[in-house]
C-alpha cells in the first residue's frame, strides 16, 4: 500500500458511482475500480484467467429477465425491484442506505425513503456504510479537506478528535464505535477506531500503513501493508492481530464480517486472479472459486448462518450476483427481478448482506434506449 492509497474496497459502491475515485489492492480490469481517498496504488491484474475454475461453474446473468424467484440452478432467493437508485448497504432492521437522483437516502423496510441531505454547511456528505442502529458513516469533501462524518438523530456531523490531514469513516458497530482511515501530513495512512470524540489504539505498528474497513463484535477488520503488498487483517479488542494472508498472490481485502467473526472478501491467487474467499476465526483463507470462463469473483457479504453472497465478473466485464453454496461446492446465480415498466433486467450485482441473509444490490435494465440503475433486493427462500 502506498502512502497515498485510499480507503480501499469497503468504500466501493458509493465512491465508484458518485466521486469516481481510484481503487487499489485487489483491483479488477472490469472498469469498476474501488476505493476512495488518494491516487491508485499497487494492484494486481485478473486478466488471462479464462477457463480457470476452482469451484462449480456459473454463467453470466445476461439473458432475458428472470421471474423474480429461484429456478433451475439459480440460488434459493427471490428477487425484487425496489425502484430507481442504487442500494449500497443494509442492516439487521431491514433499513437500506441508497443513492438516487435526489441524493443519499435511508430506506425503511417498508420502502419509505428519507433524504439524508448534506452537512450543516451544505458540504456534500458521502455515505459509505450503514450501522445496525441506523447510523450512516462516511466522509465529506470541502475546501478544508476530507473529514470523517456520521449521520445520527437526523443530522450529519464531523467526527471530532481525529488528528490528521484527512480522514474517512468506513464502518460502525452496534457499540457505536466507528472505524476508518486517517491520512497523516507525511503522506502515510493509518487505521483508526473512534468513539465519543477520541480514537483508540489498534494493535498495528505505528509505521505500518493500514485502513480499518469493518467494525464487528469486539473485532476490527481491514488491510495493512506487508512489505510492498496489502493483506487483510483482523484485530480483536484484546489486542490480538491476525494477518489473513492471501490465496497465494499479493493482496487480499475484506468486504464483510458477521457476528461470529467470519470474514469474506477477495484476494489474489498465485496467478494474480482475484477470487472470493471466506475466513473463519482460527483458520486460514478458503477460496470460494472463480467460475469457468469468468474473470474474477468476490464475496460481498456473509449472514449469521454463514451463507456467502457476492459477484462474478464475466468476460464481458459485467459483475452479477451469485450465491457461494459452500455445502454443494458450487456458485449459483441469483435470480433477476421480473420486468419493471416493460424493461428487462440484464444484470444485477450484490453490494451488501444483512444478518438474516436479505441482500441488496444494484441492477441495470435495458430497453427504451437507456439502462437506468435500480435498487434490487434478494430474500432467501
Amino acid at each position: 500500500m502506498k502512502a497515498t492509497d485510499p480507503v480501499l474496497w469497503r468504500l466501493s459502491a458509493i465512491l465508484i458511482l458518485v466521486v469516481g475515485l481510484a481503487g487499489v489492492g485487489c483491483s479488477k480490469d472490469d472498469g469498476a475500480q474501488r476505493g476512495g481517498g488518494g491516487t491508485a496504488g499497487k494492484s494486481g491484474s485478473s486478466a488471462g484467467n479464462a477457463g480457470k475454475s476452482t469451484s462449480g461453474g456459473s454463467s453470466a446473468a445476461t439473458g432475458e429477465a428472470g421471474a423474480g424467484g429461484a429456478a433451475n440452478d439459480e440460488a434459493p432467493f427471490t428477487a425484487t425491484d425496489l425502484g430507481d437508485g442504487q442500494c449500497l448497504a443494509i442492516n439487521g432492521r431491514g433499513q437500506m442506505l441508497g443513492l438516487d437522483a435526489h441524493g443519499l437516502f435511508l430506506a425503511e423496510a417498508d420502502g419509505t425513503r428519507t433524504a439524508l441531505g448534506s452537512m450543516p454547511d451544505r458540504t456534500p456528505a458521502i455515505g459509505v456504510a450503514l450501522g445496525p442502529n441506523g447510523e450512516v458513516v462516511g466522509f465529506s469533501e470541502s475546501g478544508s479537506g476530507r473529514k470523517a462524518i456520521r449521520y445520527a438523530a437526523g443530522d450529519w456531523e464531523t467526527l471530532e478528535g481525529i488528528d490528521g490531514a484527512w480522514s474517512a469513516a468506513a464502518s460502525v458497530g452496534d457499540d457505536g464505535q466507528i472505524v476508518g482511515t486517517v491520512g497523516a501530513s507525511d503522506g502515510t495512512v493509518h487505521a483508526f477506531l473512534w468513539q465519543d470524540g477520541s480514537t483508540k489504539p489498534l494493535p498495528l505498528k505505528a509505521s505500518q500503513n493500514s485502513s480499518a474497513l469493518l467494525r464487528g463484535k469486539n473485532t476490527v477488520a481491514g488491510v495493512m501493508q506487508v512489505g510492498d503488498v496489502t493483506h487483510a487483517f483482523v484485530a480483536t479488542d484484546g489486542g490480538k492481530l491476525t494477518d489473513l494472508g492471501t490465496l497465494g498472490g499479493n493482496n487480499s481485502n475484506p468486504f464483510a464480517m458477521n457476528a461470529s467473526g467470519t470474514v469474506v472478501g477477495a484476494a489474489h491467487d498465485d496467478q494474480a486472479i482475484v477470487g472470493a474467499f471466506v475466513w473463519q476465526p482460527g483458520g486460514s483463507l478458503t477460496a470460494l472459486g472463480v467460475p469457468n470462463a469468468a474473470r474474477a469473483s468476490e464475496a460481498r457479504g456473509v449472514d449469521s448462518a454463514g451463507r456467502v453472497l457476492g459477484n462474478v465478473t464475466d468476460q464481458a466485464g459485467l459483475a452479477h450476483g451469485v450465491f457461494f453454496d459452500t455445502e454443494q461446492h458450487s456458485i449459483r446465480d441469483l435470480p433477476l427481478p421480473a420486468d419493471a415498466g416493460g424493461r428487462s433486467f440484464f444484470v444485477a450485482r450484490v453490494v451488501a448482506v444483512a444478518p438474516d441473509g436479505t441482500t441488496v444490490g444494484i441492477g441495470a435494465m435495458r430497453g427504451g434506449g437507456t439502462s437506468p440503475m435500480r435498487c434490487v433486493l434478494w430474500r432467501p427462500l
